[in-house]
């Protein structure tokens, strides 16, 4: 008693030396920290609870440590009673009869077990009391940097090693963290390959290495291995797709990052430790002579192990040593007399069977011993231990073998039992550590599975059925462990893959997975360090075709769900562990332009697997109802190709020899040409297309080479397949054959032997030279299809198919024309020669006059009569014909031929329809002559009217009326019939003209004007650098430049040009003609013009005021068509004038959209027309008021903004309306065919009194005021009106572009009208399209408020956080964005969100912008949220920063608008209890008496007025200071 009293004062009086000091109870000596358990040797048990407390206080100041929780007294005690029980053991055994003892000995052995296991375990029927250790399984929170596990490689990749951890958890070991040593191998590696070559290194080690080993050939699948916590990833693992199978297993143990370096592992052992049966991990340093020097990770002790252990442990061979930083599993055998080196041995047996008596610390004890424990309590997840007489540990029922019974009766209370470290606890206060009992643990054994003894994860692969699995215990809250039939491994089910429907808890007595139910599950994986079996219940997991893509059967047809279609490829759902791929030739039977159409997303499909592939981890399938409801067999690899079988394949590639076929699987076959049609193929594509689905028959099969090769023609039904025969076989070298011109290939042409079509390659030059001709006519006499009778087999090579032939120099030539050869200088004009047609060509023909020399006879030679031409009676190639020499060319060596009658047989008078043209001073102008369309141009047509005479017909020419696609009524060759316009003999150009006759009278040409002509013309086209003109009654057209539009050289004439529309009449004059470029300008200047020119008009009207309106009109849009004539200059002078004025450009621009409505052109303002002179109809000459305006004062002016503005539209009126009365009792017969003959009164003088009201009122009004974009949006207000959504939108495109740059708030007005009209009247996408373009345009950050501001007002609340979160996280440094986004969540009631902004805004934004940011946020509680919460907001940054006087007065109004006046009154006496300058005080006074002012109380304001006066007397004498101060 005496000694326990004395330990427990002792333990009582260093409990407050560790409250009053940490330090000090930390360098407590370790054995004054043990725990005490009473003993028997009380006579009374004493209280638990203060027994407790004090071990409690003396655990926590002792963190580490070797100890032991028993006073010095008890552990003598308990070691004695140990040595007592062994010697007994040994007679009992030895004598064989128990010993007896008295009771007094037997209670003196006893006591100590009892009091122990009475304070300790305190079980009571297995249920956890404040004595006992809580069992817990190893999780990913649990784990921490520097914990030790036990593990199993899963899995062995090329840079990293998968490590199955226990509790089934996964993580991997980079290559980097093998060991330091292999480490640094490594950096050697990468810097050999950058260095340069030359440079040499010095390490000895490196030397050596002829190259890195890989991490197969250093560790193996299934080898245990001790590994450390190096790092725990918050994260899930990577994300994205699994590129390949097996790939999901890296990506899950991501998690955790583990190193083996025996640095880590080996930390906290020390020399001591280093025992004959310690086991450690070692990594090789370097090679000895007799051996290899070990590297244990501790810096005084290294280890040896020598060649002959090795080679015993079969570890080394004489070819294959040990790579430098390999690790080795190792038992000390001895150390040294200096314990500066011991001996290891590599023997696995003895590592896995040498049981560990003695450690010196609890870093000492290394994962992976063998250790003897002592059950000190069964608790409900497992047991609690006692080993190495000192140290606690726990097992989890996981770890435990099952066996019938319960734990209690398996392990009771003392039993002593063998298990394995798993791993350690380095946070828990002690040390403690998890063991396991199961047997391939406890053995470091391999699991195997059934009689064939396979490895767990080939016995029960990924996605492999179990029928019949039974439930052995549930755990609620985790899952359910089952048993499997006829298997040594157990299986686990986890509570998430219990069902589909989440399941919060099971119940093990009652319901579906009660103990004892049976159930049929599918494996998801494999837990090889706990071996145990991961199993899936869930009905979605069952049903799954495949699990794994390896285990997809190729050609099974299954059902699928379409998830996402584009036009390259398709992604289709089919109950696997992944989606499958259509690609586009497999989309249907026929080629699909657009498959959105036919496949929406969730329709489901039926498909059929064409691929499988691992590597890839992805599976391909096909659409094609033709291959998917295919009963033929399938060839999916090439065992299952036999020669003779018909199956279905797809066209998936075009060859020169043939077509690539593909069948199922990825395999592929070779259809050669022949093969592919009965008939000749030239080009497989002409037959077949991409994607087509065909029936062949196989037949060649090269395994060796893994190559098919199969026949479409011979896959009929019913169809024997042919003997597969060397077409060269038949072919002898030297032997006489046909052949058929398939192409030219240069210098070659290609031709088909007959009768099998065999290719071969003839010379060109060879077949030229045996006919007598040169190459290039021998090019244009031979055509493809043309059979070459006599040829000979010169050479074959069967290896590449190649034939080469030649023409047989036996065979004798006939050639067309007298045997005896000619040249130019024995032929003359009019010999007549027969010969042969060869060619042909739009021009004429090529006819061969004898063996070397051919003529050319043109297509208007061929007959008197040209309609015998245009019927197809000409010769064809091959005929023989007569010809007549017309003219020879003997510097050219050319012969022009003829075939007409007149001129082959003079005598015979026959008659000549269309006479012969030999030069163009034979042709008159005016004569009507027939030709041939030689060719087609954008200009126009090219006639051939005869031996080298070609006229020219302009587009304008080609017809009466106006036809825009004129190129299809026209062919090479065909005859037409025209009228000569001009013929120049010295240029040799002549222009044709094919309209009627009447129409060439009614039309003026360029040639019929001179300058200084005053025409009537009407205005064709406007744009920004002039007007374009046509001179009525002709197609004469040219351009009027801006600069001679008005005689003031600073009149706006962009306004002038704003006045003038198409279809107006005006008078020009003409200024210059160009006939060589068919170029004419024009003038409108009032200057070019007098009084007497306008009434000869009126005097004389013209023929063209006669002409029938639709005449007019039909002529306007020719000369818009055409583009010929003049029209080619125009278009220069466009070119060179388009930059001149851009702003001027788009304001034209503009003006042109809008005149487009019908209502605009006769709305149009009077006086900003042009008709005061220079573009005043020619019809309106009863208008006098021309005459006038040029009287006025300060010259013409376009604007009309001089003085004698009052000579206004009024005065031009009357005078017209008088003297149009006139004009009509004169002329009124001829006024009704003439166009605008009076002046319109002007309706626009009182539309600055009325709102617009229709289309025209708009486009006035943005002619005076095109920035305005209230005017816009009212335009587009007005379109919405009328229910023209895209007018509306049109509008507001067109503002952007007349609005001027300079104005960009106008601009983003219109920008947010937009926003606003897509989003109520258009979709989603339109809406984007918009934003972006107005972010793009605008300041983004205003465009996403904006549109944020606009989605909330729709009530589209989750597209509105959507932008806010976007801009949030765009413009983190704005504070606008972060008050925006606080301010809508007050608004929509989410308070707690919007606070929440705040710490994020903070971390955001830069410190300056902080006050401010806190003081909106204050304001907002005041204004949407909690008053008092945005008093604390503001009470903390005034005590910040105090002599801010705006946060102050902030704080002042908030308070105001609550109307606490009293808060406001504390405020101030606040503020002016500071430091203030006088002007800073009268600020504050001046605030304060408007609110009291704003309160009514009059009391209130004499306080403030009091205050003041006061304040100033007190501080008065310090102004002059404080101000020289501010």
């Amino acid at each position: 008693m005496s000694t326990k009293k004395r330990s427990r004062d002792d333990t009582d009086k260093k409990a407050p030396r560790k409250s009053d000091s940490a330090a000090a109870a930390a360098a407590a000596p370790p054995a004054k920290k043990h725990r005490r358990f009473d003993g028997d040797a009380a006579p009374a048990p004493a209280p638990a609870a203060p027994t407790a407390s004090r071990m409690d206080v003396n655990e926590a100041a002792f963190p580490r440590g070797g100890g032991t929780s028993l006073t010095p007294v008890e552990l003598r005690e308990a070691g004695i009673e140990g040595r007592k029980m062994a010697e007994d053991e040994d007679k009992l055994f030895k004598d064989g009869t128990a010993s007896t003892k008295s009771k007094k000995e037997k209670k003196a052995r006893t006591s100590v077990g009892a009091a122990k296991a009475k304070k300790a375990t305190a079980t009571e029927g297995g249920k956890e009391t404040s004595e006992t250790l809580r069992v817990e399984h190893l999780n990913y929170k649990r784990l921490t940097p520097g914990t030790k596990l036990l593990c199993k490689i899963a899995l062995i990749t090329p840079l990293e090693l998968v490590l199955s951890l226990p509790s089934q958890l996964l993580g991997h070991v980079p290559i980097t963290n093998l060991s330091s040593i292999f480490t640094s191998r490594l950096t050697a590696a990468a810097n050999a390959a950058s260095a340069s070559s030359s440079a040499e290194s010095d390490d000895e080690d490196d030397e050596d290495d002829d190259g890195l080993p890989s991490l197969n050939d250093l560790f193996h699948t299934g080898q245990w291995v001790r590994a450390a916590v190096a790092e725990v990833h918050s994260g899930a693992g990577a994300a994205g797709r699994v590129t390949k199978e097996g790939e999901e297993l890296v990506r899950a143990s991501r998690k955790v990052e583990l190193t083996l370096d025996p640095k880590a592992v080996n930390e906290g052992v020390v020399k001591a430790d280093l025992q004959r049966g310690f086991t450690v991990t070692g990594a090789v340093r370097s090679q000895e002579d007799h051996g290899y020097l070990i590297d244990l990770g501790l810096t005084d002790v290294d280890g040896f192990v020598s060649n002959g252990d090795l080679k015993k442990a079969g570890l080394v061979s004489d070819d294959k040593p040990l790579q430098l930083g390999q690790l080795l599993p190792l038992t000390v055998s001895t150390v040294t007399e200096n314990t500066r080196t011991c001996t290891l041995s590599p023997d696995p047996t003895l590592n896995a069977q040498t049981i560990l008596t003695s450690a010196s610390t609890l870093s000492s004890l290394l994962p992976g011993a063998l250790v003897n424990g002592l059950i000190t309590a069964v608790v409900p997840m497992g047991l609690n231990v006692k080993f190495l007489g000192f140290f606690d540990g726990t097992i989890d029922r996981d770890h435990i073998p099952f066996a019938p019974g319960t734990l209690e009766e398996r392990f009771p209370v003392g039993k002593k039992i063998k298990a394995r470290l798993m791993w350690d606890s380095p946070t828990s206060n002690p040390k403690r550590f998890a063991l396991s009992l199961l047997p391939h643990l406890v053995g470091l054994k391999q699991i195997t599975v059934g009689e064939g003894e396979l490895e767990p994860a080939e016995a029960y692969p990924r996605g492999m059925i179990i029928d019949a699995v039974k439930v052995v215990r549930v755990e609620s809250e985790r899952g359910l462990v089952v048993s499997i039939p006829d298997s040594p491994m157990s299986g686990f089910v986890h509570i998430s893959q219990i069902s589909d429907d989440h399941v919060p808890s099971i119940s093990g007595h009652a319901g579906t997975y009660r103990v004892g139910s049976k159930h049929r599950a599918r494996v998801v994986g494999i837990a090889l360090a706990d071996g145990v079996v991961q199993l899936s219940l869930r009905a979605s997991v069952l049903d799954k075709a495949f699990m794994r893509v390896s285990d997809a059967k190729v050609g099974e047809v299954v059902q699928g769900t379409v998830k996402k279609v584009s036009s390259e490829r398709i992604f289709v759902a089919i109950q696997g562990n992944v989606d499958a791929l259509v690609w586009p030739l497999h989309f249907s039977d026929v080629r699909l332009k657009n498959p959105e159409k036919k496949y929406k997303v969730g329709v489901s499909v039926k498909c059929r697997i064409l691929t499988a592939e691992p590597e890839r981890n992805r599976v391909t399938v096909t659409l094609k109802k033709s291959l998917v409801k295919s009963d033929l067999p399938i060839v999916a690899d090439i065992d299952d190709a036999k020669v003779g079988m018909v199956t279905h394949a797809v066209v998936a590639a075009f060859k020169d020899k043939g077509v690539l076929v593909d069948f199922f699987g990825r395999r592929r076959a070779f259809v050669s040409l022949g093969e592919i049609s009965d008939t000749y193929t030239r080009d497989p594509s002409e037959h077949l297309y991409l994607g087509q689905l065909v029936k062949v028959r196989i037949t060649k099969v090269e395994r060796d080479a893994s190559r098919i090769f199969a026949s479409i023609r011979q896959s009929a039904e019913g169809a024997e397949p042919e003997e597969v025969v060397d077409p060269l076989a038949s072919i002898q070298i030297g032997s006489a054959v046909t052949g058929t011109v398939s192409e030219f290939r240069e210098p070659n042409i290609v031709v088909l032997l007959e009768p099998n079509k065999t290719r071969a390659l003839c010379s060109i030059a060879n077949l030229a030279h045996h006919q007598g001709l040169s190459v290039a006519a021998l090019r244009e006499s031979v055509r493809t299809g043309e059979t070459l009778p006599d040829l000979m087999v010169v050479s074959k090579n069967p290896d590449k198919g190649i034939v080469i032939v030649s023409n047989n120099p036996r065979a004798k030539v006939q050639a067309a024309g007298p045997s005896k050869p000619l040249d130019t200088d024995s032929l003359k004009d009019g010999q007549v020669l027969p010969g042969r047609v060869v060619g042909r060509s739009a021009k004429g023909l090529n006819v061969q006059i004898s063996s070397n020399m051919r003529g050319q006879l043109a297509i208007t030679d061929l007959a008197d009569d040209f309609a015998l031409v245009a019927d197809k009676t000409t010769p064809k190639p091959g005929d023989e014909i007569k010809c007549v020499v017309v003219h020879v060319n003997r510097s050219k060596r050319t012969v022009d031929l003829s075939t007409r009658p007149s001129r082959v047989n003079p005598a015979k008078k026959g008659k000549v329809a269309d006479r012969e043209i030999g030069a163009v001073g034979e042709l008159k102008v005016g004569e009507t002559l027939r030709g041939f369309v030689t060719n087609i141009s954008d200009a126009g047509l090219f006639v051939a009217l005869g031996r080298g005479v070609t006229a020219r017909v302009q587009i304008r020419e080609m017809f009466d009326e106006f036809v825009k696609e004129w190129k299809p009524r026209f062919n090479e060759g065909q005859l037409v019939q025209g009228r000569v316009l001009s013929a120049n003999a010295e240029s040799r150009k002549v222009e044709l003209s094919l309209r009627s006759e009447k129409a060439l009278k009614k039309t003026a040409r360029l040639t019929d004007f001179s300058v200084g002509d005053k025409v009537k013309a009407t205005v064709r086209k406007v744009e920004p650098y002039g007007v374009f003109l046509r001179i009525d009654g002709s197609n004469v057209s040219g351009l009027c430049h801006k600069s001679e539009l008005a005689d003031d050289p600073k009149a706006d004439v962009a306004r002038a040009l704003e006045a003038f529309s198409e279809g107006d009449a005006v008078k020009a004059i003409i200024l210059s003609i160009d006939e060589e470029k068919g170029k004419i300008s024009f003038g409108l200047k009032p200057s070019y013009f007098t009084q007497d020119d306008f009434e000869a008009d009126l005097a004389r009207p013209t023929e063209e005021d006669d002409e029938d309106e639709d005449d007019e009109d039909e002529d306007v849009e020719m000369a818009e068509a055409q583009g010929a004539g003049s029209d080619e200059g125009e278009d220069d002078d466009e070119e060179g004038e388009d930059d001149e004025d851009d702003e001027e450009g788009e304001d034209a621009d503009f003006v042109e959209d809008g005149s487009d409505d019908e209502d605009a052109a006769p709305s149009r303002p009077a006086p900003s027309r042009p008709q005061p002179a220079a573009s005043a109809p020619s019809a309106k000459a009863k208008a006098k008021a021309p005459v006038q305006a040029l009287e006025l004062s300060g010259g013409f002016s376009w604007s009309a903004q001089n003085e004698d503005d009052d000579f206004d539209a009024r005065g031009l009126e009357s005078d017209s309306d008088e003297e149009g009365a006139s004009a009509d009792e004169d002329n009124g017969k001829k006024k009704k065919r003439r166009k605008g003959t009076t002046i319109e009164r002007d309706l626009t003088q009182d539309l600055s009194t009325k709102a617009p009201e229709s289309t025209t009122d708009f486009e006035r009004l943005l002619l005076g005021s095109p920035n305005s974009s209230f005017l816009w949006i009212q335009y587009m207000s007005f379109q919405l009106q009328l229910s023209e959504v895209d007018k509306a939108r049109e509008v507001g495109r067109r503002a952007l572009k007349a609005i001027g740059y300079r104005e960009e708030q106008e601009k983003l007005n219109i920008w947010i009208a937009l926003l606003n009209l897509e989003n109520t009247y258009g979709t989603e996408k339109t809406l984007d399209t918009v934003f972006k373009e107005a972010a793009q345009y605008n300041d983004a950050e205003t465009i996403h408020l904006r549109l944020a501001s606009i989605l909330e007002q729709a009530d589209k609340h989750e597209k509105t956080e959507e932008i806010y979160q976007r801009a949030a996280k765009k413009f983190g440094a704005s504070p606008r964005v972060w008050v925006a986004f606080a301010e809508y969540y007050m608004r929509q009631g989410r308070v707690d969100d919007a606070r929440a902004l705040l710490p994020r805004s903070l971390k955001s934004l830069d410190k300056r912008d902080h006050v401010h940011t806190i003081s909106k946020f204050a304001q907002l509680e005041f204004k949407l949220g909690d008053a008092e919460r945005g008093k604390t907001l503001f009470e903390g940054i005034v005590d910040s920063y105090p002599k801010q006087l705006d946060l102050w007065f902030v704080y002042a109004d908030m308070l105001n608008k609550q109307g606490d006046l009293s808060g406001i009154r504390a405020i101030f006496d606040r503020v002016l209890a500071l430091k203030l300058s006088s002007k800073k005080a009268k600020s504050v006074f001046k605030k304060w008496l408007a609110m009291e002012k704003d309160a009514d109380d009059e009391e209130g304001v004499e306080e403030v007025k009091r205050r003041a006066v006061a304040w100033t007397q007190a501080n008065i004498k310090g102004d002059e200071e404080d101000e020289a101060e501010e």
